[in-house]
């Protein structure tokens, strides 16, 4: 027989050394091979059994061992001591009892015969431990801590734990794991903080590990450096946010784009970018930004922007932002809101919105310059950036700063006349969205066969054509999108917003880009009234060009008549209908035009709550109002509602005009309408109706007090 066949036989024939039972009626599965001394002495204290190396004990067996074993390390944990000493005993008595067993058998390994040895000594391993009074999360190695996912998980590092002591004072224990999107490097997502859950007040420490602790505490405990905090991320996400207008996230994204940038002795790469955020964020002086930063003057501090300014310049500008970085098909597919789709029905054709802005900056001693700066309209110096954007908010370029002597439209022939410029992007039969500044290059940019989309001038006319006022409010309903562009990117980067040092002006041009850039990555897109869009642009598509109002009031000749007005009161023209909210953002077509309505009402409103306004009933179904101009004190418009009485709903609001220039139009109304209807349908049913920025109203009223003498005063 040979040695394989003797051995397979012999493996048969075995049987478990605690239970006795024969190892080939079981499974082969969760068996235990003793292969050490450490074995040997495991079973002997904790099932009392000797055994040899070599032995295999079966499944069962096998696991009665591991829960003994389990049971003995909680017993350890929670009582080290008299855990350690029962623990001594009862090995000294199993060990006595062990050299009266003459029956022990033998395994042959290398020819040698082992035997369990009766006179080992066990000694157990003891982590001094320490009971804190700080929370604690569960206790967990084989699933996250925070979400209790078993995948991609990851032990946390030392500097996450005490992350998560600093900022909610729980200590995680030692061999916590979690899912490794929750770290970012050595430390968590701030907001994965928040979601830990506390399972228990009291939480045990190694000494060893306390130590530690106290290694890491030691400098944060006595230093407030604000670089430290920024390369630890001991920062919280709202101090950050508040110093740059970004989170840790963004950050850590920007560093992984600049690959030319390396950190140094002196700074790490992070801590430039976050100085040079902080200078973008606030416009403060590089003195100022040297002192909270903890920099040593204010060219270090300078130097640290001007590293960041060259990374963007040489890793990120030329392939991240600008008309090299993106294709047509991408502005076409991805950037085109869907207002501006489905009102002019632009598929496969490109639509931008372009507008000049401007930088206010320092007035020249260099006379040349300062003629060429002075903006004769603003009364100041300044330059002009010129954006040029999607329909959803996306900035494809920022050409520029130009002179502020150049007008909107000049600036625009000269962009769309540069041959590798905004021309190779453009097709004819694309849109263009301008405002009335652009109109002498309109003709130049209809002759291209481009499509220009333009609010109506007025000229010498008192008011547009219902038809002009309707087509203007088609444009100005997706033109808003450059004006928010402006007014988000201004408010975000106040270095932009402020007075601009004429020393920094010829870095003025990355400055804008990288801001740009910035609103690009991380902005939103802007497409307002999301929620009402359908039943908005179904609105707006189907007005009529007519108004039949309108012509009635010019035929008639109302607005030179006499009216017989009485001033409103709460119990007048209570058969007006009623309409929602979202019945009236739908009838203004967005709910700007609502904001609007609420800033008219609350100068018409009276302290009681009551209209200071005056009206009169042409007929049963009309309604002739005076209403003050926004503007102009003296100028007080015309206006008439006509309405189904009795009724509900949008189409109770038969029609209505105004003698202000967009009086005319039926795509929504004018502010002044909208103030009335606002009123009249909903405004009157509220308890109060709050007046926007209300403590303005008489801020700086003076009301001059007259020093009163009395005459029989015998004091001087």
């Amino acid at each position: 027989m040979s040695e394989s066949s003797s051995s397979s036989k012999k493996l048969n024939e075995a049987r478990c050394p605690i239970c006795n039972f024969r190892l080939r009626s079981c499974s082969n599965v969760d068996r235990k091979l003793i292969k050490s001394q450490e074995d040997i002495d495991k079973v002997l204290r904790l099932m009392n059994k000797p055994v040899e190396i070599g032995d295999i004990l079966c499944a069962k067996c096998n696991k009665k061992l591991c829960t003994q074993i389990s049971l003995e390390k909680k017993q350890l944990l929670s009582d080290p001591e008299p855990c350690i000493s029962s623990m001594c005993a009862d090995i000294s008595e199993r060990f006595e009892s062990t050299l009266f067993i003459s029956d022990f058998s033998s395994t042959t390994i290398n020819n040698q015969s082992i035997l369990a040895d009766p006179t080992y000594e066990y000694t157990p391993i003891v982590k001094e431990m320490i009971e804190m009074p700080f929370s604690r999360p569960i206790i967990s190695h084989c699933y996250c801590f925070i979400c209790s996912s078993k995948s991609d998980l990851k032990d946390i590092p030392i500097e996450a734990r005490l992350q998560v002591f600093l900022k909610r004072r729980i200590l995680v224990p030692k061999r916590n794991r979690c899912c490794k999107q929750h770290l970012m490097n050595k430390w968590l997502y701030e907001d994965e903080i928040d979601n830990i859950k506390i399972v228990s007040d009291k939480c045990e420490l190694e000494l060893s590990d306390m130590a530690k602790f106290m290694d890491l505490l030691a400098p944060d405990a006595t230093s407030f450096n604000f670089q430290d905090k920024i390369d630890k991320r001991l920062m919280p996400q709202c101090q950050l946010y508040a110093l740059t207008g970004h989170n840790w996230k963004d950050i850590d994204h920007l560093q992984s784009l600049i690959t030319s940038m390396r950190n140094t002795s002196k700074r790490t790469v992070i801590q430039a970018i976050v100085t040079f955020l902080c200078k973008l964020r606030t416009g403060n002086a590089n003195r100022v930004i040297a002192a909270f930063a903890g920099l040593d003057s204010e060219r270090q501090a300078q130097s640290y922007i001007d590293s960041v300014l060259k990374s963007f310049e040489d890793d990120i500008l030329p392939n991240q932002f600008g008309l090299q970085s993106i294709t047509r098909d991408f502005i076409i597919n991805e950037r085109t809101s869907p207002v501006a789709k489905k009102l002019f029905d632009c598929q496969n054709r490109l639509m931008i919105i372009c507008d000049g802005t401007y930088i206010r900056h320092q007035k020249s001693s260099n006379n040349v310059y300062q003629r060429k700066s002075y903006s004769g309209h603003k009364k100041t110096t300044l330059c002009k950036p010129f954006t040029i954007c999607t329909t959803d908010g996306f900035v494809i370029d920022i050409p520029g700063p130009f002179n502020a002597n150049e007008n909107d439209a000049s600036i625009l022939k000269n962009i769309i006349g540069q041959k590798n410029g905004l021309s190779e992007l453009l097709q004819p039969g694309d849109y263009f969205v301008l405002d009335r500044g652009f109109r002498d290059v309109v003709p130049i940019l209809k002759k291209r066969g481009f499509n220009v989309l333009i609010p109506a001038l007025k000229g010498k006319n008192k008011q547009l054509t219902t038809k002009e006022s309707n087509e203007s409010r088609l444009v100005t309903k997706i033109r808003w999108v450059v004006e928010a562009v402006h007014g988000v990117i201004g408010q975000k980067y106040k270095l932009l917003h402020n007075q601009f040092q004429n020393k920094s002006l010829p870095k003025l041009a990355t400055y804008c880009r990288i801001a740009c850039f910035l609103h690009n990555k991380f902005g939103k897109k802007f497409n307002s009234d999301s929620e009402n869009m359908e039943e908005i642009i179904n609105s707006m598509k189907s007005s009529n060009d007519v108004n039949s109002l309108a012509e009635m009031v010019e035929q008639g000749r109302w607005n030179t008549k006499r009216s017989l007005f009485k001033t409103f009161s709460s119990d007048d023209a209570l058969d007006f209908p009623r309409m929602s909210i979202k019945e009236l953002k739908i009838f203004f077509t967005g709910s700007y035009q609502l904001s609007q309505a609420i800033s008219y009402l609350a100068e018409m409103l009276k302290e009681d709550g009551t209209l200071s306004l005056k009206f009169a009933k042409e007929s049963n179904d009309i309604l002739q109002w005076e209403v003050q101009s926004r503007h102009i004190n003296r100028k007080k418009y015309k206006c008439y509602i006509k309405y189904l009485p009795k009724s509900n709903g949008l189409s109770s609001i038969v029609g209505h005009c105004c003698t202000c220039a967009n009086g005319n139009r039926t795509v929504g109304c004018c502010s002044h309408v909208a103030a009335l209807i606002y009123h009249l349908s909903y405004g009157r049913y509220l308890s109060r109706i709050f007046r926007p920025a209300e403590a303005l109203t008489t801020l700086f009223d003076f009301n001059e007090e007259m020093t009163v003498i009395e005459s029989d005063s015998d004091n001087d």
